[in-house]
């Protein structure tokens, strides 16, 4: 990953999954933690985020505790595309 082909950004957490600009996304460590469980009962729950602009299938997740981003994969609700 080259950092100067990434930008930042801040995405919110919801019952859906990771939501930023109109892509859900998820990673091993939100659901690991119950991140999507526990949203339901926090009234706003944001992340710091790294993107490619020319690439939005991956996002990484700014653990600054760890020191260390998540990768995060896009789980675009497909159900629209059933039976098509």
């Amino acid at each position: 990953m080259r950092q100067g082909e990434y930008s930042i950004g801040v995405a919110k957490v919801t019952s859906l999954g990771i939501s930023f600009r109109g892509i859900y996304y998820s990673n091993r460590v939100a659901i690991k933690e119950g991140w999507f469980e526990k949203v339901r009962w926090l009234s706003n729950w944001t992340v710091v985020i790294m993107y490619n602009p020319n690439n939005m299938n991956t996002v990484y997740v700014v653990d600054r505790k760890k020191n260390c981003v998540i990768p995060s994969e896009s789980i675009e609700l497909r159900s629209k595309y059933v039976n098509y």
